[in-house]
């Protein structure tokens, strides 16, 4: 029997995810008082969204009871179209060139979970892209995939 974190990598690379990350779902305690101190020193200026629901950046059950293992997911968004030189141009960064990353990544995070319970029945999942009460990047470290 395929263990289930081979499963869900298989799946999300022929999805076309690069990279696939799991973590085990602990009290971010430590990144909440980072978390805190960043706020108190106002460095979140107009973000004030960046204060709400800190429990839930600090326990992801209070989200997701159920949750046992947070995966996170990565994509190369690269655009190969080439910018222009001119000084009098404006630059607007390559992400912003196509289509809405959310919804890109939405549709595939969709895709996937609909194949993960199609193997997995009592699969439960959320997804965030960037969007939610969620530590992603905290969690894409715990999970290998990143630094800050």
């Amino acid at each position: 029997m395929v263990k289930t974190e081979e499963l869900i990598f298989s799946l999300a690379n022929n999805l076309g995810f690069d990279l696939v990350g799991f973590s085990e779902i602990e009290i971010l305690n430590k990144e909440i008082h980072s978390l805190e101190k960043w706020l108190s020193n106002s460095f979140h200026a107009d973000m004030t969204y960046m204060s709400h629901n800190i429990e839930k950046r600090k326990d992801i059950r209070e989200i997701l009871p159920e949750a046992k293992s947070v995966i996170s997911l990565g994509v190369n968004y690269f655009v190969d179209n080439k910018y222009s030189n001119e000084s009098d141009k404006a630059k607007i960064s390559r992400y912003a060139w196509g289509e809405d990353y959310h919804l890109v990544l939405w549709k595939m995070m969709d895709e996937l979970i609909i194949r993960i319970k199609n193997e997995i029945p009592e699969f439960i999942a959320k997804s965030y892209v960037d969007t939610g009460p969620v530590m992603d990047k905290v969690w894409a470290v715990k999970s290998g995939l990143g630094w800050m």
